[in-house]
């Protein structure tokens, strides 16, 4: 009876380790096609900057009309491939070279948005969030800080207004970095919002903000 009780745990125990394992595997397998994914829509995307770009050093008149046609087409491409980031990190699968690149490009994004403000006379509500992601040193305002960003974004696009999020880990060696020392973050979380900074706000704190500034 011992031998057939011990029979049945060992049987069990291989059957959970083997879920367990395949689990693990499948997960892997997941997150690596997430980040192959992440990288072609990044390259993507950042071909379509470098038209823009280009366009921009030869006429810029054709340079805001394609940028009037093409930019807001850009946005909700960008936003899910932000969100993704957020997952792959959350789950430990992101590289510094794909965040790094991911970074590089919303960069570059962003500086073409200045041109297009300052040139075309486009107009679009925007913030720098300035956050970190570290496994050993987390920072937990950070992570709410994301989901009251995203639920002030959505309440916005329900009244009307975008609001562009432009997201750097500031302590992402490289941009990330380089540009929290250019701004001068000194606590995490910050955003900026038409050259003033603030920490941690809510939903709610962050669309009262926008709406008073709009309002004049």
């Amino acid at each position: 009876m011992k031998e057939i009780d011990k029979l049945v745990f060992f049987t069990g125990f291989v059957f959970v380790i083997t879920i367990f394992l395949a689990g693990v595997a499948i997960g892997w397998g997941y997150s690596k096609m997430l980040s192959e994914r992440t990288t072609n829509e990044i390259n993507d995307l950042s071909s379509k900057i470098g038209l823009l770009q280009a366009v921009l050093e030869r006429d810029d008149q054709e340079f805001c009309r394609i940028f009037n046609y093409l930019f807001p087409r850009l946005e909700e491409s960008s936003w899910r491939l932000g969100e993704r980031i957020e997952y792959l990190e959350s789950q430990g699968r992101i590289d510094k070279d794909l965040k790094n690149l991911y970074l590089e490009y919303l960069y570059r994004d962003y500086l073409l948005l200045q041109t297009a403000i300052d040139r075309c006379n486009y107009t679009s509500e925007y913030i720098i969030y300035f956050y970190y992601n570290n496994a050993t040193d987390p920072c937990e305002k950070c992570y709410y800080q994301g989901f009251e960003i995203s639920e002030a974004r959505s309440r916005l696009r329900d009244m009307g207004i975008k609001l562009r999020v432009y997201s750097f880990d500031g302590k992402l060696e490289g941009l990330g970095r380089y540009l929290s020392e250019t701004y001068n973050i000194t606590t995490y979380p910050t955003i900026i919002y038409r050259g003033k900074k603030y920490g941690y706000l809510d939903a709610g704190a962050i669309v009262r903000m926008i709406e008073n500034e709009l309002r004049g």
